[in-house]
């Protein structure tokens, strides 16, 4: 009977330290899930600094960007479009110890604000694939590299 309960409370503290492991997983997974919303809802109101917050100074990716040409980049686009919305859809994530990877579409559209009725109806910039990738630096996820593509297909995508 002492053996019996031995392997019970054995095999309970192992179920146990596999659900808060997979708690402290799925919890990562939503931090990361976070950090992708709030850069959508920062790009929507060209908040150019709280985008960069999320991006690690170490920020080089197959493009060829850096952290600094990132950020030239993303002030570039919020004055040529001065309305930008940002719609996601299939957003994954998959977190291994200190990286992670997020893949996404983003359908990106605008407004230019000249004043006329074409204001009121927005203007599609693309939808886009997005492929992240994180790393936790410090504590906090950051951007380390990101590759974009039109899902069109069109070679003008940006990245």
């Amino acid at each position: 009977m002492r053996r019996l309960y031995s392997i019970v409370v054995i095999a309970l503290t192992i179920l146990i330290a596999i659900a808060l492991f997979s708690c402290r997983k799925g919890s990562e997974e939503e931090t990361i899930r976070n950090v992708i919303t709030e850069i959508q809802t920062a790009a929507e109101e060209k908040d150019t600094s709280t985008i960069m917050i999320h991006v690690s100074e170490n920020y080089n990716d197959p493009q060829g960007m850096t952290y600094d040409s990132l950020k030239k980049l993303l002030r570039g686009y919020f004055l040529v479009y001065p309305r930008v919305s940002v719609y996601l859809n299939y957003l994954q994530v998959t977190v291994a110890d200190s990286s992670a990877s997020a893949t996404f579409q983003a359908l990106l559209t605008s407004g230019q604000n000249k004043g006329s009725i074409t204001d009121v109806i927005p203007h599609s910039l693309g939808v886009y694939r997005f492929d992240v990738s994180l790393e936790k630096q410090s504590g906090k996820w950051k951007i380390v590299s990101a590759n974009w593509e039109s899902v069109n297909g069109d070679s003008d995508a940006g990245g």
